[in-house]
């Protein structure tokens, strides 16, 4: 969980806030309204990353500018690679100012 949060904040900055779990093994990522995270989906999956968008966890289908972000099946390498994926993909989709 470090390790995700530690690499998010490296990549996006202060283009996120960041829910840390009391419990679980996920992170619920809001995203900068210069994102538009349905984009950032598809442009994570051009990277060979899968990501799915804050909308799929909403208990009614409303649109989330988030993604819900595992990390309990990856060790500290693979977070540290996709991570850099994501923000990589981000950069084509978002205006934001990038660390």
């Amino acid at each position: 969980r470090e390790t995700l949060l530690g690499c998010l904040r490296d990549g996006f900055g202060e283009q996120i806030s960041v829910q840390a779990p009391e419990g679980g093994l996920a992170l619920w990522v809001r995203f900068a309204d210069e994102i538009n995270v349905d984009q950032l989906v598809d442009k994570a999956l051009e990277r060979d990353l899968v990501v799915r968008s804050g909308q799929q966890f909403s208990p009614f289908g409303h649109a989330e500018n988030a993604l819900r972000l595992g990390f309990a099946s990856l060790d500290a390498d693979e977070i540290r690679r996709a991570t850099q994926r994501l923000a990589d993909a981000a950069k084509v989709v978002g205006k934001a100012r990038w660390l």
